[in-house]
């Protein structure tokens, strides 16, 4: 019998993944009768393990190792794989999954110690290369080091003929090891429903035509297994599926891990990527979440990646329309559903006006909630990473750190992953670049952490402004004032990404000295300011009398504002009489004496704890934000 390691780790943050890839290689391999004559699987790696340790306390020799792969354990694979070449060189060493690109003849020129290649699908590949004993002999998925780039790549045709993980006990063995060796071991799934996406996004990986054919398991099969999940206490559900509420039957699975989370208390969580362009799907998949009580879900995504329209024509992506958004947003709104937006900078076309005209779209759209701007990755697979794609919009890219935001350990440490993202354009250079993301820090920071939401809201009503605008007033205010907090975190932030962008650190910032609290910089920047809170609302009270706002309304607005930030070292409920007609411009609600309570209030918490929670994890959900109401 030959010796097989499989390998697909991820970052120890919160919960330890089950490996749905390997999985699925291994158990369609072996419905071949001269795989499970000729094969055993030694060992499953998930965790992102010391190479040489791993490799000396080994029991056995190995005759093929094989990983699965993506950005987030690229860097840890190739320095496995290195030390099983110097410790095993007869050991055959496979990669497959998303981080191999499919068109580079070059690939083991650059990745010596790698045998062999699976492009794309990998099911029906890893099983040719087993039943033909690692021989170089042709498949439209296999790329042998030493011969030539397959011509075409194929896909599973029958999703179904793939055994489940799940169902056939792959994972048993592997939670009864790690189950063993940790204490209280937080499990998660990697899990897909389907595979495929009917659009063409020219900045994601299966954008690509090879995935534009939506193919799907069978039912029964899904419910199946989510029984599995909840009586096997699985925590986090990362869903791989591209859009969800893409179909019908999403809604009924939806019910059907809602109803499990009731019956049984697992998954707690099912996290997924909602469908770009079904939302009245999607609203019933999250109404149902929010009468049943289950907080499933997180939020409701509204991506729109750009509302340009030369960027959108660009990236090869179409949008529903700004009435349409407006329409939805109010239906989730006026439903308490939480929701947030996302959109991708820099892309082809981009300018800072470009990003600036995009929040503001968004936010008149109705997205009062929470709002990311992700930085551009250039993946393998994509078509934006095409050379022709490149030289027509002055694409310039760098290796830099994976905007992953959380501390992790050590050992991780020392595999921390890096990607091509997009630095500068024929329409953004570098230093632009580094200015706009400090528009969107500091407009995500002051509007959707709240530390000027409502002055900001104000602001707009009654100055006729854009919210944009209003943005950029605090930041030249701050910058011809210099004396104050939020100047030194504009300053600090701009020196942060400015770095970040040459590869000279990782997007995390050490947030306070010794408290090892690891947070990106608007979330780092939020922390501070609740840290040194009495400061920030000074300099908004200075801001707000230099745009000529009275000194009653504009201490009213500053006591507002502080209020309604949430502060875990404050008593709860506090109560507050304001001017009646400034409550109703500010929250709605027609009374003169407003209660702020927390639906949290009653937790303990650290510094460091309740920054991880309010600016990281429940960041999307407004829990900055307390509940107003009217004094009884």
């Amino acid at each position: 019998m030959q010796n097989i390691v499989l390998v697909q780790t991820h970052d120890l943050i919160v919960n330890r993944y089950l490996p749905l890839a390997v999985g699925n290689i291994w158990l369609y391999a072996q419905k071949s009768e001269k795989v499970k004559n000729n094969y055993c699987v030694r060992d499953v790696i998930i965790d992102k393990v010391d190479t040489e340790k791993y490799l000396a306390d080994m029991e056995f020799v190995p005759d093929i190792f094989a990983f699965s792969v993506y950005v987030w354990n690229w860097k840890h694979t190739k320095e496995f794989a290195k030390s099983i070449k110097k410790r095993f060189p007869k050991c055959k060493v496979i990669v497959g999954g998303p981080q191999i690109p499919k068109n580079d003849q070059n690939f083991f020129k650059d990745n010596d110690y790698f045998d062999i290649a699976v492009l794309g699908e990998g099911e029906v590949a890893f099983r040719h290369i087993l039943e033909n004993d690692c021989k170089p002999l042709e498949h439209p998925n296999v790329f042998y080091k030493g011969m030539q780039l397959p011509k075409s790549i194929e896909r599973v045709q029958i999703l179904d003929n793939i055994p489940s993980p799940i169902l056939s006990g792959f994972y048993d063995g592997i939670i009864e090891k790690y189950n063993k060796k940790y204490k209280d071991v937080k499990w998660g799934v990697i899990y897909e429903t389907m595979r495929g996406c009917p659009y063409h996004c020219s900045f994601c990986d299966i954008g690509d035509s090879y995935y534009n054919k939506a193919k799907q398991f069978d039912i029964s099969r899904v419910y199946k297994e989510i029984d599995w999940m909840s009586k096997n206490k699985i925590e986090y559900v990362s869903v791989a599926d591209s859009n969800w509420g893409i179909f019908e039957r999403d809604l009924d699975i939806s019910k059907y891990v809602i109803l499990k989370k009731l019956t049984h208390g697992y998954p707690k969580h099912w996290d997924v990527t909602f469908a770009k362009n079904n939302y009245e799907r999607v609203f019933q998949i999250a109404l149902h979440d929010k009468l049943k009580d289950s907080k499933i879900f997180k939020g409701v995504t509204f991506a729109y990646q750009s509302t340009d329209v030369d960027v959108l024509q660009a990236i090869d992506r179409f949008n529903i329309d700004g009435k349409k958004s407006k329409e939805l947003m109010a239906k989730f709104a006026q439903n308490e559903i939480a929701m947030y937006s996302e959109l991708v900078f820099p892309l082809p076309m981009d300018t800072i006006d470009t990003l600036k005209h995009s929040i503001e779209d968004v936010l008149n759209y109705g997205q009062k909630c929470f709002l990311m701007v992700h930085p551009t990755a250039v993946t393998p697979n994509a078509s934006l990473n095409y050379k022709k794609t490149k030289e027509k919009y002055g694409i310039k890219v760098r290796t830099i750190g994976v905007d992953t935001f959380a501390v992790i350990s050590d050992i991780e440490k020392d595999y921390e992953d890096s990607h091509e993202m997009i630095v500068s354009t024929n329409t953004l250079s570098e230093s632009q670049h580094v200015e706009a993301y400090c528009f969107a820090w500091a407009m995500i920071t002051m509007y959707y952490y709240g530390w000027a939401h409502y002055i900001i809201e104000y602001l707009v009503k009654k100055k006729q402004k854009k919210y944009t605008e209003i943005v950029q007033d605090i930041i030249d205010f701050a910058l011809k004032d210099k004396n104050n907090i939020f100047y030194k975190e504009y300053v600090e932030t701009k020196k942060h990404i400015a770095q970040v962008l040459k590869n000279e650190t990782g997007w995390n910032r050490d947030t306070f000295e010794g408290m090892n609290l690891m947070l990106e910089p608007k979330a780092a920047s939020s922390s501070i300011f609740l840290s040194e809170k009495h400061d920030l609302f000074n300099f908004l009270k200075k801001f707000l009398t230099d745009a000529g706002i009275s000194k009653s309304i504009t201490q009213q607005l500053i006591t507002f504002s502080e209020n309604a930030c949430f502060d875990f070292r404050k008593t709860y409920p506090i109560q507050q009489k304001f001017d009646q007609t400034l409550v109703k411009d500010l929250c709605g609600l027609d009374t003169d004496a407003v209660i702020f309570d927390h639906y949290d209030k009653d937790t303990k918490f650290t510094m460091e704890e309740f920054c991880r929670k309010a600016y990281h994890w429940q960041r999307k959900n407004q829990y900055w934000k307390c509940k107003l109401q009217k004094s009884q």
